[in-house]
């Protein structure tokens, strides 16, 4: 078998917005078969913290959290839109 330093990304397709207790498996199977893709024994699958986050139910409402380190996101966030802004 010849070898090839290449590498390849693919974007899976179609897969929906996660949501607690999403099996991302499925999801992750249910669109290379969608988009035709097949795999093979030696590739290597990345997913982002956001999307197993999501999945696993850790998220937090920014607007209605009381937490310390939340308020600080919450004004980090302000001052970046309001710096972002014209």
């Amino acid at each position: 078998m010849k070898r090839s330093n290449a590498v390849e990304i693919l974007a899976v397709p179609g897969i929906p917005l996660v949501r607690k207790d999403d099996d991302l498996v499925a999801l992750i199977g249910e669109g290379l078969a969608r988009g035709g893709i097949v795999t093979r024994g030696d590739d290597v699958f990345v997913l982002t913290q956001k999307i197993v986050s999501k999945a696993e139910g850790r998220m937090v409402d920014l607007a209605t959290a009381q937490d310390e380190k939340v308020t600080r996101i919450r004004m980090t966030i302000g001052e970046l839109r309001r710096t972002a802004l014209p």
